[in-house]
């Protein structure tokens, strides 16, 4: 009996805990959000893969890839500088849009022309080619300016603005879906043209609701700028090198087996990809709240207790998806997508280290980031592109999944033992 009053009043001290915590209510408030832009999002890939095919869809995956990999490589770790210096000084919200809206659409924009015109020299090295390949390149400088001004919206706390813009930019994009449907011109080229329509318009709201929060708009600075990327420089090569662990797959299915087992992997990781972006969504409301505080025990138990939650709720999902995944992917995509479900049950057993990694990593990086983060990501990605070299040169692709297990669990022992480092740097300099 003591010990079943002991479980009833922690279960309770638990609950009453989580419903006064601001930081629960947000990220619930962003999960409940994100659920509904799963089922939203799924049906809008359950109508694109339909309509185009495994070898259309693959295309379609295969330029927003090129899209995704560009805005990575011209962030430059602004995104999350953007939060931090904005969460620890909102005077700085004027001139950290400033400086955004110049490096997505001068410097950015810049550089994409160059793309172009090398790719026009050596088509060879283009993954895609005609007018997909430069639709895929005027995304990067949208797709750019959407990213660095979100991010802003999340540094400021503001987390029903972030997770209403998440609503609206989906609903748009699926409006316009219908709408290609309804006058029959649909082909990889316009579904990817309405990404690109949706991303103006995001991008246009978040500078209007902003707006409301400074009296002046400051000119860009210089100073800011080297500060911002003094601070993102680590995180921005370890994303970097992250965005090309989770992104050389379909690089290498493309080299190996072509665009239609790219369509079937793109399936796969669309669905993979649901527990992972709750988990990604708990830590991006985890990281201001970490860059806030002060305390560093504070912000390890914090950290602790999120990793542990995220593991929980990511641990249920993956369960049911791996018992539905079957009926789940022949019910909505059809037969022709059958080949997904071995590689989608071997891709969530590849997440299970993901709570950890992403919660562990936020604490580092409010800290200040460290050399050993980049590090991490640059030989997990090694160690990625050699297993699934391995695995598709033998055929075995459904397998690919072990290769995120192993980039997870190298990224989360190397991001402890830098934390365990700059405690101890930290603690001789005190």
């Amino acid at each position: 009996m003591i010990y079943i009053e002991q479980a009833k009043n922690f279960f309770v001290e638990t609950i009453n805990r989580f419903s006064h915590s601001d930081f629960v209510k947000k990220v619930f408030g962003t999960i409940v959000t994100k659920f509904f832009l799963i089922g939203l999002g799924l049906l809008v890939s359950v109508v694109i893969s339909r309509i185009l095919g495994p070898v259309g869809r693959g295309e379609y995956a295969l330029a927003l890839t090129v899209g995704a990999i560009g805005i990575q490589l011209l962030n430059f770790g602004l995104p999350a500088s953007n939060i931090y210096y904005v969460a620890k000084d909102r005077t700085l919200l004027s001139t950290l849009v400033s400086n955004s809206i110049v490096v997505s659409f001068i410097f950015a924009t810049v550089l994409v022309c160059i793309c172009w015109g090398v790719f026009l020299i050596c088509p060879a090295v283009a993954p895609i080619s005609g007018i997909l390949l430069l639709l895929s390149l005027i995304y990067v400088p949208l797709g750019l300016a959407y990213s660095l001004l979100q991010n802003l919206l999340l540094g400021i706390q503001e987390v029903r603005r972030y997770n209403l813009l998440e609503i609206a930019a989906k609903i748009l994009g699926a409006g316009l879906l219908v709408l290609l449907i309804v006058v029959k011109i649909v082909n990889v080229e316009t579904v990817f043209t309405t990404s690109i329509i949706v991303l103006c318009a995001g991008t246009a709201w978040i500078l209007w609701w902003l707006k409301s929060h400074f009296d002046i708009i400051y000119s860009p600075s210089w100073v800011l700028f080297r500060q911002n990327l003094s601070y993102g420089i680590k995180p921005y090569v370890a994303s970097l090198f992250a965005l090309i662990s989770t992104r050389a797959d379909l690089i290498l299915i493309n080299s190996f087996r072509g665009p239609e087992f790219v369509g079937y992997y793109s399936i796969a990781s669309t669905i993979a990809d649901l527990p992972s972006m709750v988990i990604v969504t708990i830590g991006s409301i985890l990281f201001p709240k970490l860059s806030f505080k002060d305390d560093v025990m504070e912000k390890l138990r914090a950290t602790k207790q999120t990793a542990i939650y995220s593991c929980i709720i990511m641990t249920m999902i993956i369960i049911a998806l791996e018992l539905i995944g079957r009926y789940l992917i022949t019910g909505l995509y059809g037969k022709a997508f059958l080949p997904a479900v071995p590689i989608l049950q071997w891709l969530l057993l590849g997440l299970i280290p993901l709570p950890f990694t992403n919660a562990y990593a936020q604490l580092l990086a409010a800290e200040g980031n460290s050399f050993y983060y980049p590090v991490a990501w640059a030989v997990a990605l090694m160690a990625k592109v050699l297993i699934s070299y391995y695995l598709l040169a033998s055929g075995a692709l459904e397998y690919l999944g072990l290769g995120n297990f192993v980039v997870y669990v190298i990224v989360l022992v190397v991001t402890i033992k830098a934390l365990e480092v700059k405690r101890g740097v930290t603690t001789r300099n005190g």
